[in-house]
This record gives C-alpha cells, sequence and structure tokens, in this order.
C-alpha cells in the first residue's frame, strides 16, 4: 500500500516573488534606518569638514554643531520614515499572501512615498550604504508591485 502525504499547493511564482520582494524592501529600509541611526553623527561630521575643506579633527564643536545637528536631525527624520514605510510594506507583504484586489491595491499605493523616498535619498548628500540600500528599496518595490499584478496560472 503506497500512500502518499498530502502536501499544501504551491502558491504561484508571481505571489512568491510578490511576497519576497515586499520583504526585501522592508528589510533595506530597516537596514537604512538603523545604518543612518548608528553612523549618522560620524558621517554628517566626516562630510562637512569635507566639504569645508578642513581636516575632521580640527573642526572646533561650536563651528560645526550648529550645521551638524540640523543636518543629523534631516536624517534621523528620513530615518523614521523609513522605518514606517517599512513596516507598511511588511503588513502589506503579509495581508498580500492571498492576493486579494485590496492588498494589491494597497501595495500600489504605498509604492508611491518609498519610490519618493528612495528618490530623495539618491538625490541628496547621504551615506553611499543608505544611497544603496534606496535603490535596492526601491527596485525591491517596483518588482513587488509588478508582479502582485501578474495573473496567476498556477
Amino acid at each position: 500500500m503506497n500512500v502518499t502525504p498530502k502536501t499544501a499547493p504551491k502558491k504561484p511564482v508571481a505571489l512568491r516573488v510578490a511576497l519576497t520582494s515586499g520583504l526585501m524592501c522592508t528589510a533595506s529600509a530597516f537596514f537604512l534606518a538603523a545604518n543612518s541611526f548608528m553612523t549618522g553623527a560620524d558621517w554628517v561630521r566626516t562630510a562637512l569638514a569635507k566639504e569645508l575643506g578642513i581636516d575632521a579633527e580640527r573642526i572646533s564643536a561650536s563651528l560645526i554643531e550648529t550645521s551638524a545637528t540640523d543636518v543629523l536631525q534631516t536624517l534621523k527624520a528620513r530615518a523614521y520614515v523609513w522605518i514606517v514605510l517599512g513596516i507598511f510594506m511588511l503588513l502589506v507583504s503579509i495581508a498580500g499572501r492571498r492576493s486579494a484586489l485590496w492588498s494589491r491595491i494597497l501595495r500600489t499605493l504605498i509604492i508611491m512615498p518609498v519610490l519618493v523616498m528612495a528618490a530623495i535619498d539618491l538625490g541628496d548628500t547621504v551615506p553611499t550604504v543608505n544611497s544603496l540600500m534606496a535603490a535596492l528599496a526601491a527596485s525591491a518595490a517596483l518588482v513587488s508591485v509588478f508582479a502582485c499584478w501578474i495573473p496567476s496560472r498556477k
């Protein structure tokens, strides 16, 4: 007697690609935010010293503190936005496992702020790792949206 166990039906490839790329977008958004928090202050000091054309160790604290504080606050604000966008992409990716119409529409709407934030980070002076993660987040978000709208053939 040959008994084969029942296996769950496989999800369509496009749905798996949408889920995986949505999770990649989430991971890159979280990594980008963490990098901004961990290396932000050092990067700001180095970038301002390079912009002023002086050695980073010779910068007086009072001269650079005002500019560094403003730049660092902007970097941290962007990190908070990336965290929120990462949470939204994670929730939409999890909700989109069944490929419901409302989740596909929501994913399409969520991609807009992700692309805007990625364009801002790519067009501005930010750490190189942040630029790479922003590009990865934007690419993964685009793949996720395209894959979720591809008709499934199972």
